[in-house]
């Protein structure tokens, strides 16, 4: 059986710490006992050559039954793990690691609550003091075990570390590096002979050293080498997971200024627990795939796994978290964004069945306003980070669909505002077009940025502050424009309108129709019935496009259940889904809104959007704005009625769709903080017609 030979449980320092010391202690038995000495320590970590880790089985079946080897299912293919000869070790371990105050005690509490364990281990804490000499620092450890009262005899163990683990650094600064964190009979007095026989032999295999008995101390605080110790468990046979958790760097080191205060320390602290980190994943993540990560590109190493999809396009990848030989990776942003979506898929990277959604909050804000200002350096960083992204490098809103819901109504209002300025293209023929949909680009950011710094606005003769702004029907739909936004500025202000969806499945196609003729599109127009099952479409035109709340979903303003998410990403084969949590405020309206009769909301509608935009100035009155797209397609043979008694089906389609996008609208969406409406109430009650057929044959049963 492979083991780690020779490799010493404290490591030398890494260059970071800058010390100069060839010495390093090993407390092992701590102030009851000796004390042993561990000097000139330059041994390197052994690293486990095991001949079946690369092997892949052609299913998924986990072993409950120990045989000879136990079988891994790590969503990827399983690898073959010896049989452990050591009974008080586990048969299965969910280590939660990740910077300090990264999120880990609550990932901790997830699992532990998911697969009702009892509570989590504590680090290197043993799950039961034992000691009974009447000593303070007994007592005091009696009490600290009692919080974290784990049971040591279950097959299944939750344990919880941070980089780095226990103490703060003002009281012991430079942490050493430990690479292996025995089970907990080995960190208090053993009781029975099995355990003083098993600890010995652990301790002999690994460092030469026998407790006979005795605890084994670790120091108080410490980094932990993520790869040397499951490297270490994985040769015992024990199916050993971490979970590595990733927050905002700019919000981790923030929140880690209770546990250390002094920022030089706490950068040194931060790289070395990063640099473990990265060795973790290129090791067991990314050994086979020809990609590497660093400290420098971790953070968009994360944030990109939820961006590439695995046949190379820039889709939110749903299926599973960056996750490979039992090693996974969270992102506490997306956790927190996603919610309850996230969590079920975080269940099944560890291969967990439960149905148990915590209640998530947000806990970044109190950092950022408490915290900045306990910490000028970092405060100073932020902000000028924070200005750059401000600066006039992205657009404040953009108008982004659904088609054919007065989008193009809103760009006349927005175009006449004397603070606005509308974002357009030139097309090769001289024709302005004033829609900039070059957002959905690749190059979409270098675009806008290009569109940005050429535009001869009226901004440098007037003294007012100049919003820019888009119109792109399709972004609501296509999730690359978001991502795109993301990377220039986080501040942009998003408007979606929504209609009856019969009406709008009507306009939609017969605005195709004139298209065609006058435009000269020379392409054959497809019957309405062609585009139903969803896996058809002509340029955008579908019934199941109708489905507004499918589409909405991937802006993240919402935690999604399984199912939710399932139907999402099954709706229709058409255009691809993509979660994309973004800090953007949406304003959704129906077209009934925008020509409301009712003078007094109308007033309160314009001036809900005017507020939601950040503009000064009040917008003209909608009335005296003329209607657009407008032009009459009856002239034409593929011109439609939807009342026609030949779309009755679609119309029955179209009502079922409406009633599902209507109650996840109403009852979840516009219940987001992120989510602004102008009088819920009627805009409730106008939602509640797409349960009815306009035409009048069927309605809410």
């Amino acid at each position: 059986m492979d083991r780690l030979q020779g490799s010493p449980i404290l490591r030398r320092k890494p260059q970071s710490y800058n010390t100069n010391t060839q010495q390093i202690y090993h407390n092992i038995i701590g102030q009851r006992h000796a004390i042993i000495t561990i000097t000139t320590i330059f041994f390197a970590i052994v690293l486990i050559a095991n001949n079946n880790a690369s092997s892949s089985l052609q299913n998924n079946n986990r072993s409950e039954k120990i045989t000879d080897t136990i079988l891994v299912d790590n969503g990827i293919g399983n690898k073959q793990l010896p049989l452990s000869s050591y009974s008080i070790l586990p048969k299965k371990i969910y280590s939660v690691i990740g910077l300090e105050s990264s999120g880990t005690q609550f990932v901790s509490k997830l699992i532990e609550d998911a697969l009702h364990t009892g509570p989590y281990r504590e680090g290197s804490r043993p799950c039961n003091e034992t000691c009974n000499d009447g000593t303070p620092k007994c007592e005091n450890m009696k009490q600290i075990s009692e919080q974290h009262s784990c049971d040591e005899s279950s097959d299944i163990l939750v344990q919880h570390f941070s980089l780095p683990w226990g103490g703060s650094c003002h009281l012991h600064p430079h942490p050493t590096i430990v690479d292996v964190v025995l089970p907990s009979q080995c960190t208090r007095d053993q009781v029975n002979q099995t355990e003083i026989e098993e600890c010995n032999a652990m301790t002999r295999d690994i460092w030469g050293l026998e407790l006979n008995g005795k605890p084994f101390q670790y120091p108080t605080r410490y980094q932990l080498d993520i790869t040397a110790n499951k490297k270490w468990y994985d040769s015992q046979g024990v199916e050993q997971y971490f979970i590595i958790v990733i927050r905002d760097a700019k919000i981790s080191y923030l929140a880690r200024h209770s546990h250390c205060n002094s920022t030089h320390l706490r950068k040194q602290e931060e790289e070395v627990g990063t640099q473990l980190i990265v060795e973790a994943i290129n090791t067991f993540i990314l050994q086979d795939v020809n990609e590497e990560v660093t400290n420098k590109t971790l953070y968009q190493w994360v944030a990109s796994q939820y961006q590439e999809h695995s046949d190379g396009t820039d889709r939110r990848m749903l299926s599973a978290l960056p996750s490979r030989n039992n090693v996974v990776v969270v992102s506490y942003e997306s956790l927190v964004k996603l919610g309850g979506t996230y969590v079920k898929m975080l269940y099944d990277a560890l291969g967990i069945d439960s149905n148990i959604i915590p209640d998530i909050r947000d806990s970044n804000e109190k950092y950022l306003n408490k915290t900045l200002q306990q910490d000028q350096y970092y405060q100073t960083k932020l902000h000028t980070h924070n200005n750059k992204k401000r600066n006039g490098t992205g657009w404040d809103f953009a108008v982004m669909g659904f088609p054919k819901c007065g989008t193009t109504f809103l760009l006349k209002v927005l175009k006449a505002h004397p603070e606005v300025e509308m974002g357009k293209r030139t097309l090769p023929s001289g024709a302005i077009l004033e829609e900039f949909c070059q957002i959905h680009n690749k190059d979409g950011v270098e675009e806008t940025l290009s569109w940005l710094q050429n535009t001869t606005s009226t901004a440098s003769a007037n003294s007012r502050t100049i919003k820019y702004g888009i119109k792109c029907p399709t972004m609501v739909r296509a999730m690359s424009a978001i991502d795109n936004l993301i990377k220039m500025v986080d501040h942009t202000r998003l408007v979606v309108g929504v209609r009856h969806p019969i009406k709008f499945f009507e306009s939609f196609y017969n605005y195709r129709v004139l298209g065609t003729y006058n435009q000269n599109w020379n392409e054959t127009i497809p019957k309405p019935h062609e585009l139903v099952d969803g896996t058809k479409h002509w340029r955008d035109v579908a019934v199941p496009l109708g489905r507004f709340d499918i589409y909405l979903k991937q802006l993240a303003k919402t935690s999604l259940n399984q199912n939710e998410l399932n139907e999402m990403l099954n709706h229709e084969s058409l255009f691809p889904k993509n979660i994309m949590p973004n800090p953007y405020k949406v304003f959704i309206y129906t077209v009934e809104q925008l020509q409301d009769k009712n003078k007094t909301r109308q007033v309160q509608f314009q001036t809900d959007l005017q507020h939601h935009l950040g503009l000064e100035t009040s917008f003209l009155d909608f009335d005296e704005v003329p209607k657009a797209n407008v032009q009459d397609s009856t002239p034409y043979k593929e011109h439609i009625d939807i009342c026609d008694s030949q779309y009755a089906d679609i119309r029955d389609k179209l009502v079922q769709q409406g009633r599902k996008s209507r109650d996840w609208i109403v009852n979840k969406f516009i219940m987001s903080s992120d989510v602004v409406v102008s009088d819920k109430d009627y805009f409730s009650s106008v939602l509640k017609e797409w349960g009815e057929d306009p035409c009048g044959s069927s309605g809410d049963k």
